[in-house]
């Protein structure tokens, strides 16, 4: 219950975040980026006992054999992997921005993966697990809906750059002139 309140809270920690150009912040973003570090304390932890609860992967029921799981520790190793780079960043860069970045790597693109933490919620909850598994199994009978569809769009803008080609030429014009 206590990650799920957690990830909750960082759900709602990403809503407030305003993420701003050339490494521009204000006091809120500064106040988000020290809380990020204690969400990704905590998930480092869940993590980590969930390994050592149930192996790593050797065991039949192991952490890194449920995909779920593999999608946590994806997400806590992104995390880890970004502090680092902006650990790195700190100390070659000299002084940083407010913000915490220096001038090295650019993480911002690995920030973007946070965005990912509210799908942990479908591991902590078995009934959103059958949930999402039967709409990723419905999603390839709607691919080829989707691929007749675009067919079918295809073939009638054809049709009307055959029936349309050439009519609507010189048809815009001033009002009162004449011209076009």
């Amino acid at each position: 219950m206590i990650i799920l309140l957690t990830i909750f809270a960082n759900c709602v920690a990403l809503a407030i975040y305003l993420p701003m150009p050339e490494d521009d912040t204000n006091a809120t973003n500064v106040v988000l980026e020290k809380v990020e570090y204690i969400f990704l304390f905590i998930f480092i932890i869940e993590a980590f006992l969930k390994i050592v609860a149930y192996g790593l992967i050797l065991h039949t029921d192991a952490y890194l054999r449920n995909g779920w799981n593999i999608l946590d520790f994806t997400i806590v190793s992104l995390g880890v992997f970004t502090v680092v780079l902006e650990q790195i960043n700190k100390l070659q860069g000299g002084v940083a921005a407010p913000g915490g970045k220096g001038t090295g790597f650019n993480v911002k693109a690995l920030r973007a993966f946070r965005v990912l933490r509210p799908l942990r919620l479908v591991s902590g909850v078995p009934s959103l697990q059958v949930v999402l598994n039967s709409i990723i199994k419905a999603m390839i009978p709607l691919l080829h809906i989707a691929l007749l569809v675009l067919f079918m769009i295809i073939i009638y803008a054809i049709v009307g750059l055959e029936l349309f080609s050439g009519k609507m030429h010189k048809t815009c014009y001033y009002k009162g002139t004449g011209k076009n």
